[in-house]
């Protein structure tokens, strides 16, 4: 995460003294444009040229979709993670001068919280989301999915041992047997750690606990998934559903515990690029994946909860009590003394 935030400022930096410098055509200006105005004119610019991580057939779900109701193709060059994001735009700045995308999909609030600050992405207009819960909604960007963290295990590995809270994690028949993501390789599992080192109920001594029981380091969730599903380890501390959907209804011996006490969760941020290629498509896009047809289209494929709460068909549902990650700054301040409490190194 440190190395992510520091690309992102990077990023930053380079679109602030980019945009300082750069000549050519002027960049399109931003729409004020609404209601079927605003769809004539996204009709008019025919696509949308999408930065998304989404997996493919949420990718897919989308661009059929919009396609069906708008007539208007959703582009999406490639499939990028946080810090293949932060390169690509990176790259995009250093070749063009501007930004390759009109709307951009990333779980690292940090760098959307750059963007916004550094004027790369549109304030968003007031209205844009009615009946939108707050948390949801930050200046230039919009809270278009809800990643929901399940700590997995393996019945044939743990046995009659099931997982029902994070206490359970502690418990010294786990010793050697559990699996924890290093912090460092994703948004989502810095933010995780933050929230449960900022809670009363965990906080350090939940961190203590954790390290004492002998856990296995490893580098991503994909990973930590396939050797779960493998019976290599009896308990991933933390993946996401889509991981285990496949292996369970496939009958492999996998259980998910969703997180109470906190229940964490981890946002991906959407915005709308400054100057895009196509503003009217790009506003319009966005409105859209914030309704329950275009929330149906990005969640349920990629397996994650909906903002509005109650998208139909929904395999993952907001928590009741969900418990927002800290601060983008929180969670930075917050990663060494994780990993020291953890002994990531």
């Amino acid at each position: 995460m440190r190395r992510r935030i520091a690309l992102a400022a990077s990023v930053a930096a380079v679109l602030a003294l980019t945009s300082c410098s750069a000549g050519g055509a002027q960049a399109p200006a931003d729409t004020s444009a609404t209601g079927d105005e605003l769809v004539t004119l996204a009709r008019q610019e025919g696509q949308v040229i999408w930065y998304t991580g989404s997996l493919p057939p949420a990718v897919e779900a989308v661009q059929k979709a919009f396609k069906a109701t708008y007539g208007i193709d959703v582009v999406v060059p490639e499939r990028l993670s946080s810090a293949a994001l932060a390169q690509r735009l990176d790259a995009d700045v250093r070749g063009t001068g501007s930004l390759g995308a009109d709307v951009i999909l990333t779980t690292d609030m940090a760098l959307a919280g750059y963007l916004g600050e550094k004027g790369y992405s549109v304030p968003l207009q007031a209205g844009m989301f009615p009946g939108l819960n707050t948390d949801f909604v930050q200046p230039t960007s919009v809270g278009c999915g809800v990643v929901v963290p399940v700590v997995a295990y393996n019945k044939a590995v743990l046995g009659d041992f099931r997982i029902d809270s994070w206490n359970d994690l502690l418990d010294p028949r786990l010793s050697g047997k559990i699996m924890v993501n290093d912090p460092r390789g994703s948004a989502a599992w810095s933010q995780l750690f933050s929230t449960l080192l900022n809670d009363p109920r965990q906080g350090e001594k939940f961190f203590t606990g954790l390290k004492a029981q002998n856990y296995q380091p490893v580098a991503s969730s994909l990973v930590g998934a396939e050797q779960l599903i493998a019976g290599q380890g009896g308990v991933l501390v933390a993946g996401t559903p889509a991981l285990f959907t496949k292996a369970i209804k496939a009958g492999q011996p996998i259980e998910m515990w969703y997180p109470t006490d906190p229940a964490p969760v981890a946002l991906d941020a959407c915005l709308v690029a400054k100057g895009a290629k196509h503003p009217n498509a790009a506003k319009l896009f966005l409105q859209w994946l914030m309704t329950k047809e275009g929330q149906a289209a990005v969640t349920i494929p990629d397996a994650i909860a909906s903002p509005l709460g109650d998208v139909p068909g929904a395999v993952v549902s907001l928590p009741a009590n969900y418990t927002k990650a800290p601060a983008p700054g929180k969670v930075s301040e917050d990663l060494p003394r994780v990993q020291q409490l953890l002994g990531f190194h």
